[in-house]
């Protein structure tokens, strides 16, 4: 190959002897070589970007395959947990809210529910996902919810097939009796209604309602049921007969399901407004609307679809025939899907007609009435010779049910009820005790009645004014605390050791061996009742300070009472928190109480209760209902029962007609905790009073109903009450002049207050209350009139009373080492022997220095103070504890008897009505500053 000269020279670069066009030539060369150079860096530098670009586009594309996989995992989880949540939920119901229409469930025997169904399957939901759809159930409330349902005219039949679905469900899943359907179809005469057309009564009110006339009968009567249920059966705001039919109290009253369907021209302005009207307020009544609305159709003339739409669930059927969720979130509002069911058919129709309309008309879930039971006894012609028993409810194969204590062959010494909150629990204690007094007199059967908890489930037993109590009742404790249930229990005990010797001075008597108190009766033909001690929530009585007392005392109770027919029938929510720590002591009390009754209790109470393994509930889920056991918890024994409702005129037509069969009994003890013992409690005993007394309050126990200090004529012996709790103290001196006013004995009393209490202050409420309810019979005095005390106090004839409180206010105080005359020195020192009897407030102790040097006379002495120390000083002998709060301890310094720990008389929200006597006549002059009559 030849190369020229020029490219030889270029190839070798310019020389020294090299001419210009050699250098020119050498430097386009260069710059040639430079250009390629460059242009092949551009293209690398290309390249890369592009390998580069792709990467990113590859790591973008895969982070997008990752976030849509979280995406979906997550959505498909979230779906997942739904579905176990929905699924959980209908579990808890029958078959019949969600099994489909081809099961063999509907062919099967009757599952019938044991609780309220929460929801039923009406349809299946569909949520869009980029790569598939979840198919969730689609579920809507049983019982009380409206829903609407609005179609297309393309979407007539699928829209009342979910109508049909729904309605069918929720009736199936029903607790028999609980829902009644109402249907109307205007124009359609249940064509649109598919198999509910058919059903009969009592499933269905009075067959469709299709004319304009029979349609507004209808809904009138709809109105009308829902303001009856809210004037005369719901009470307050949160009651409803939906929370009725959960809680077990609804009474067989049922709930309603208005199916209006056909919506449309039909369909009338006035009931369409009534329509509006039942959505909008019957849900509290347990009425709830499923309307199917055509909008491609008009509506009368003012009405307004929104309006419904505010209180109910929407769907739209579209002329595809699925079904959008109007009312759902909005974030599913355009990713969901309603798939309409098939309707209900043949099996779903036999079973409703065939199984479910006969389980109704049975009245399987009507409540037992006990008034009914009751009904065919003789009131007052049992006899306790050898048990205490009752009607209280209803076996499973329709008899009536008894509870029954005694020393009989094959029935239980004693008894425990358990029931959790809402079981009917203290609804079955208050149809034993009513039972028990229809059936036993007074002088067979005495109660003592505790109710532990808070609340007033046991106030109807203590006597109020115009409401005799029971004669058959000995004690109430309404709010009891631990003290008054121990006080009630060593009563208890002291009449069994009482009825020991009692039976065995009989033996000797009689010659013939006695060892029960049937063979007392048998062979001394006296008769002596039996003895019932009912405690609700009774492990609240064996807590606290008194706790081994009253454990030591109930075990006692239970194995000795029951030849001296006392018996004990305990009610708990639960016995998991009864005896801790005291395992022996608590199985040898629970193993005397034979008597086991579970009412709704689940397997693991039941299991505590009737001391076997136990792996079912024994009860059908209604509030009352339960097992009932008369051996120990022997499997053989079990008995399904219902309690009886006894409702609250029930009940008091009971009471009543006892009282007037066998009068009342004046020796009964209420205690409502430590806030005192109201007059109106001790009224009985007050006006049973022989001769006058000065009671001071009720011990705390049972006996006797009243502590008190005859008042003597020419022996005034004077009451000193020390308390700092100003309002307890004035009220606690109030109620004794009222309580003396209200003995027949007193009618010649004269009363009298000295009042240095300052106008203004909250305390000073009772001694108000009472001075006006005394009127003429009491005079007032002031600081300023209290000169005129001993001529005030002096009379002829009949006891004075004189009550002084406010002395810490008032600047009055007798001479203390002389013996200067003074009203309080004459009211401490002469008043008593010509008998004024001195009722004094001490704030403290130390204020009985401003009584002067006879203030020491008054021996009558109550203290409500907390310091030992100073209560030893002013009662002159030490008490065993500090009174607690409201509670005081009572001496008489002349006896020889120890303190008592007293209930102090209050006056109560209401006072007994005053006995009509004439106003004393107090010798005394015009009235003067001061002195107010």
């Amino acid at each position: 190959m030849r190369e020229s000269a020029l490219r030889l020279s270029l190839l070798r670069g310019p020389g020294p002897d090299d001419d210009g066009p050699s250098a020119l030539a050498h430097a386009v060369q260069a710059t040639e070589d430079a250009a390629l150079h460059l242009r092949a860096l551009a293209d690398s530098a290309t390249e890369r970007e592009r390998r580069r670009l792709t990467d990113d586009q590859q790591a973008i594309a895969r982070e997008s395959r990752r976030r849509q996989a979280r995406s979906h995992a997550s959505l498909l989880a979230a779906a997942d947990r739904v579905r176990l949540d929905i699924t959980e939920l209908l579990g808890r119901g029958p078959g019949y809210a969600h099994e489909g229409w081809e099961s063999p469930l509907w062919a099967e025997p009757y599952d019938q529910p044991v609780d309220v169904t929460q929801v039923v399957r009406t349809a299946t939901l569909g949520l869009a996902s980029p790569s598939n759809i979840v198919e969730l159930p689609f579920v809507l409330p049983a019982l009380g919810g409206n829903v609407v349902i609005t179609h297309a005219s393309a979407g007539r039949a699928p829209a009342h097939n979910l109508a049909q679905a729904f309605a069918a469900r929720a009736l199936a899943s029903a607790l028999p009796g609980s829902l009644r359907l109402h249907l109307l179809d205007p124009g359609g005469l249940g064509q649109n209604l598919g198999i509910l057309s058919r059903l009969p009564e009592p499933l269905v009110a009075g067959g469709v309602r299709a004319t304009h006339e029979e349609v507004s009968a209808e809904l009138r009567a709809l109105r009308e049921h829902v303001h009856r249920l809210n004037s005369q059966v719901l009470l307050g705001d949160d009651d409803s007969l939906v929370t009725r039919w959960h809680e077990g109290t609804a009474q067989g009253i049922p709930c309603s399901l208005v199916l209006a369907a056909g919506l449309g021209p039909h369909l009338t302005a006035d009931d369409a407004q009534q329509l509006w009207s039942l959505a909008r307020t019957g849900n509290r009544c347990g009425v709830a609307v499923v309307a199917v609305i055509d909008t491609g159709r008009d509506l009368p003339q003012a009405v307004v679809l929104a309006d419904l739409l505010e209180n109910a669930e929407h769907l739209h059927v579209d002329h595809e025939g699925g079904a959008t969720w109007a009312s759902s979130p909005p974030a599913l509002l355009h990713n969901a899907r309603v798939r309409c069911p098939n309707p209900p058919g043949s099996a779903q129709h036999r079973f409703l007609t065939t199984i479910l309309a006969p389980a109704v008309r049975r009245g399987v879930n009507r409540p037992v009435v006990l008034s009914d039971l009751l009904a065919a006894e003789r009131p007052g012609a049992g006899a306790t010779h050898t048990r205490i028993a009752a009607t209280v409810g209803q076996a499973a194969d329709g008899s009536a049910i008894e509870l029954a204590v005694g020393d009989d062959e094959g029935v239980a010494i004693g008894g425990i009820v358990v029931g959790p909150s809402g079981s009917g629990k203290t609804t079955l204690l208050h149809a034993f005790i009513h039972a028990l007094v229809h059936r036993h007199p007074p002088e067979e059967l005495e109660l003592y009645l505790l109710d532990m908890k808070a609340g007033v489930e046991f106030a109807e037993y203590a006597p109020r004014p115009g409401r005799p109590a029971l004669p058959h009742v000995r004690a109430v404790g309404i709010e009891a605390d631990a003290t008054f249930a121990l006080g009630v229990l060593q009563h208890l005990a002291t009449v069994d050791a009482q009825r020991k010797q009692l039976f065995k001075q009989a033996s000797a008597d009689s010659g013939r061996e006695i060892k029960n108190i049937a063979q007392y009766r048998q062979v001394t033909g006296e008769v002596l009742p039996r003895v019932l001690f009912i405690a609700d929530e009774f492990q609240l009585m064996l807590a606290g300070p008194t706790e081994d007392a009253a454990w030591d005392t109930l075990d006692v109770l239970v194995k000795q009472g029951r030849s001296q027919g006392v018996h004990v029938l305990l009610a708990t929510q639960s016995l998991n928190s009864v005896g801790s720590g005291r395992a022996a002591q608590k199985a040898s009390v629970f193993d005397q109480l034979e008597l086991r009754v579970g009412l709704r209790c689940k397997p693991d109470e039941l299991s505590l209760l009737l001391d076997r393994a136990v792996r079912d509930r024994l009860d059908t889920g209604r509030r009352g209902s339960g097992v009932l056991n008369q051996a120990r918890g022997d499997k053989d024994a079990d008995q399904l029962f219902q309690a009886g409702l006894l409702d609250t005129d029930d009940r008091r037509r009971i009471r009543d007609s006892v009282v007037a069969r066998f009068g009342t009994d004046p020796r009964i003890r209420v205690s409502r905790g430590t806030g005192g013992v109201e007059l109106a409690d001790a009224a009985p005993v007050l006006t049973s009073s022989p001769q006058p007394t000065v009671y001071v309050g009720a011990p705390v126990g049972v006996s006797p109903p009243l502590v008190g200090v005859s008042a003597r004529s020419g022996d005034g012996r004077g009451l000193l009450l020390a308390g700092r709790d100003e309002a307890h103290a004035v009220g606690a001196v109030s109620a004794m002049l009222a309580g003396l006013a209200l003995q027949p004995a007193c009618d010649n009393a004269g009363f009298v207050v000295v009042d240095l209490l300052p106008e203004r202050i909250p305390g000073r409420r009772p001694l108000d209350h009472v001075v006006d309810w005394l009127g003429d019979r009491v005079v007032t005095l002031d600081e300023a009139g209290l000169d005129r005390l001993p001529e005030v106090a002096t009379r002829p004839a009949g006891p004075v009373f004189v009550a002084v409180l406010g002395l810490q206010y008032s600047s009055v105080e007798a001479p203390l080492y002389t013996d200067e005359p003074h009203p309080l020195g004459w009211l401490c020192g002469t008043g008593p022997s010509l008998s004024v009897f001195p009722l004094i407030w001490l704030d403290t102790p130390d204020r009985q220095r401003k009584l002067g040097q006879h203030g020491e006379r008054l021996q009558l002495r109550a203290d409500a103070g907390s310091d030992l120390i100073d209560s030893t000083s002013f009662l002159r002998v030490r008490p065993p504890f500090a009174a607690s709060r409201g509670r005081l301890w009572f001496h008489d310094l002349a006896g020889d008897a120890d303190p008592v720990l007293l209930d102090p008389l209050q006056v109560g929200a209401s006072l007994p009505e005053p006995r009509r006597v004439e106003p004393p006549d107090l010798a005394a002059p015009e009235p003067r500053s001061g002195a107010t009559p």
